[in-house]
């Protein structure tokens, strides 16, 4: 692409302003303001870059801080909220767990309250067998039977059931027949059906059976009983509206004298109304009680609604299925179920007869409150326990953000204080190039200071070398100026002497027809001619001689402005040059990135032992990030120099364009001189002619006629010869003027550097 000066453009507010005369037709106003106000600004006299520049600084600075704070609060933010949903999730599942081991630990407290129950019914089973012993064991009982004393037998077998708590005691003989009984008003008839509905003859036998030593003298029983045997026995009271009751019930064998059996004992206690023990079990355990026959209570403890001794049994009603449930099972059955108002966790067990047969349930249980308040105290005290972790969490967060702020601080400003100093230096400079960087440091800002450093060393020796050249450029248009005046003088003076030779040759044209008369007078003329030809023909001499030495001199100002051109466009090399230390720079910050990048991924891998590597990856990353933003805008610093060199390499091209039109010029007027010469050659010869041929004026008047109009046609020829040289001399003058005006710019902007210290 052919640079814009070449065809006279002119760059004006970013744009090309075409020109169609010549490089002297150029803008000269506009270029030349435009130069001035160059000038007056400067490459390092930008106020607004500098102060963007240490804005950017302290942004810096600021980026830095803020990236490591914004790092120390993210870090602590996750560890925060990690430890607090470990922490939720410990608590959750610990409550889980503790719920469930509550649970469990429920279940065998309530299954051990169970044992207790069964405890209590054997106790009472205990002493039933303990009364009938005593009884069938007893002289008294025997000698009563035998002696038909059957009110001292009912006194025997009151105090007897009054010591060991027994409900009832019937005495019969061997076939069964009652012989007394307590309480005193059973009815005989339907108490003999006790001894039926135990198969006391099966019983019997075994007793006899049994003997001896190794074998029990009484065997225990669990029956079922319905209400009119249990009324009949005079408990009415103790069943009320339900169908029945559970009987523990244990017959022994009454000896005679001589060890056969003579009778049978059996005694038994109504588990209807079997509260006492279970209150006091309630009391002892927390643990409410009751037995069941079918889905009614026939005895309970706990149930206390509102303190009262009474509940409505119809409130303590359970569900059949359950029962159902219970029966099925081979042991106890785990049950929550309302009972009186309440939830309770339940443990069941059925109650077996002697003959294996279901027949009642026995129930414990522990209100579902109690659990649910103790599982709500666990979960208070575990959000409690978060909250205080939570809390310490924060604070010793706080203290380490704080530390960290300190440190990060004294970090960055350890960073950024050379950048800072250097930008200082560079701002007190003002474009001088002897000014340079301190490169005591080892990292990439020195790294970046030494390749400066180097820049500005060879942007200084090229700069004095284009002064010294801008020197010799201004001289050599001084001296093409002062060639071009005189060949203007020399081009003048032929002018006046072609004039004159025209006006004699006219006057000889004239007085052709009297040359005989004026022969005197025109050997005169003649002798003019001959002069002013002389004359002539020594200024033509003189001209070319000018010429030569213009020509020469041009040729030494266009190596000279080449020789500038090359300089400048080393300098242009040394940006470019200067542009890939810093594109190797951008390289190494982005090699640096990339590891940072790789110690973040690695760190990742570490878990919590790479946390502080994470970070010091980060740091490292961003410093990266900086260093490559520095880096582009050294970048576009040295893109600047570089347009502003482009310029100057254009203006430097220009100058051997011009000296390339001068020195055609210059050929164009030697070669115009040469035909003066010719032509003044002829000149000579014909005035000697003319002089030779005086004596023959007569006879060759009418030859020096057409001589004479040659002569004035020459002579024309010559005077235009000479304005054409005084029109190039212009041109040259113009042209060395525009030289002059190039080496001025260019002065100008090589003195906005100081090279020298």
């Amino acid at each position: 692409m052919r640079p814009s000066n070449l065809r006279g453009d002119c760059p004006i507010n970013g744009k090309m302003k075409p020109s169609s005369g010549p490089v002297i037709g150029l803008e000269e106003k506009s270029c030349s303001s435009l130069v001035e106000t160059n000038s007056d600004s400067g490459l390092w006299d930008d106020g607004k870059k500098r102060v963007k520049i240490m804005r950017k600084m302290s942004s810096l600075k600021h980026k830095m801080l803020t990236a490591y704070c914004s790092a120390v609060i993210g870090i602590l933010a996750v560890i925060v909220i990690a430890v607090s949903w470990q922490l939720s999730d410990s608590i959750s599942h610990q409550t889980k767990l503790l719920s469930k081991n509550m649970g469990e630990q429920t279940n065998r407290v309530i299954l051990g309250h169970l044992k207790v129950l069964k405890a209590l019914i054997e106790n009472a089973q205990k002493d039933v067998r303990g009364n009938t012993e005593h009884i069938s064991q007893h002289p008294n009982t025997y000698k009563s039977m035998e002696s038909k004393q059957v009110k001292e037998l009912t006194m025997f077998l009151e105090a007897a059931c009054q010591r060991t708590d027994t409900d009832f005691a019937l005495v019969y003989d061997i076939k069964g027949k009652l012989q007394a009984s307590i309480p005193r008003g059973a009815n005989a008839l339907e108490a003999e059906k006790v001894f039926g509905l135990i198969n006391m003859q099966q019983a019997i036998s075994g007793l006899k059976e049994g003997n001896g030593a190794d074998k029990p003298a009484e065997v225990d029983f669990i029956v079922r009983m319905d209400a009119p045997l249990l009324k009949a026995l005079e408990f009415g009271d103790r069943i009320g509206t339900q169908s029945g009751g559970i009987v523990l019930v244990s017959s022994g064998m009454i000896p005679d004298d001589f060890g056969d059996p003579f009778g049978v004992c059996i005694s038994g206690k109504l588990l209807n109304h079997f509260d006492h023990p279970m209150k006091q079990m309630y009391e002892a355990t927390g643990s409410v009680s009751a037995i069941y026959l079918d889905t009614l209570p026939i005895a309970y403890g706990g149930f206390n609604e509102g303190g009262k001794e009474k509940v409505d049994i119809n409130l303590l009603r359970i569900d059949p299925e359950v029962i159902k449930t219970a029966f099925a099972s081979s042991g106890h059955v785990n049950k929550i179920f309302t009972l009186a108002g309440k939830t309770y966790l339940t443990t069941s067990a059925p109650i077996k007869s002697f003959n294996g047969e279901n027949i009642g349930l026995m129930c414990v249980g522990v209100p579902e409150e109690e659990l649910i308040e103790a599982q709500k105290t666990i979960i208070s005290n575990s959000v409690r326990t978060k909250s205080v972790v939570q809390r310490w969490l924060f604070g010793i967060g706080i203290a380490a953000l704080f530390i960290f702020v300190m440190v990060s601080f004294v970090i960055t400003r350890s960073i950024t204080r050379p950048i800072s100093d250097a930008v200082a230096r560079l701002k007190e400079g003002e474009g001088d190039l002897t000014i340079r960087l301190e490169t005591s440091s080892r990292d990439e800002v020195g790294e970046l200071a030494r390749w400066f450093n180097v820049f500005i060393e060879r942007l200084q020796t090229i700069i004095r070398d284009i002064a010294k050249d801008t020197g010799t450029l201004t001289k050599s248009s001084a001296e093409l100026s002062e060639i071009s005046r005189q060949m203007t003088v020399s081009a003048e003076h032929a002018s006046g002497k072609a004039n004159t030779v025209a006006t004699a040759a006219q006057e000889m044209s004239s007085n052709m027809s009297s040359v005989a008369a004026a022969a005197e007078q025109a050997s005169t003329n003649t002798h003019m001619i001959a002069s002013s030809a002389e004359e002539m023909a020594a200024s033509i001499h003189e001209i070319a001689q000018n010429s030569e030495k213009a020509r020469t001199i041009t040729g030494v100002a266009a190596e000279q402005a080449k020789s500038s051109a090359a300089r400048v466009g080393e300098l242009g090399k040394a940006a470019q040059e200067i542009r890939k230390v810093t594109e190797t720079i951008t390289v190494i910050s982005d090699r640096t990135n990339l590891l940072a990048l790789n110690a973040t991924i690695e760190a990742a891998r570490a878990g919590e032992a790479g946390r502080g590597f994470a970070v010091v990856a980060n740091e490292i990353k961003e410093l990266a990030r900086q260093t490559a933003g520095a880096t582009g805008e050294i970048r576009n610093r040295i893109q600047g120099i570089q347009d502003s060199i482009g310029g100057t390499i254009a203006d430097m091209e220009n100058v051997p364009r011009v000296m390339g039109e001068v020195n055609e010029i210059v050929s164009a007027i030697a070669a115009a001189v040469e035909e003066q010469s010719v032509t003044t050659r002829e000149i000579a010869a014909n005035v000697a002619q003319a002089s030779s041929g005086i004596q023959e004026v007569t006879h060759n008047v009418s030859q020096n006629s057409s001589v004479a109009v040659e002569i004035a046609k020459e002579i024309s020829e010559v005077n235009q010869s000479a304005n054409e040289m005084t029109n190039s001399s212009s041109q040259v003058s113009l042209s060395a003027q525009e030289l002059s005006r190039v080496a001025v710019q260019l002065k100008g902007v090589v003195e906005q550097f100081r090279v020298d210290p």
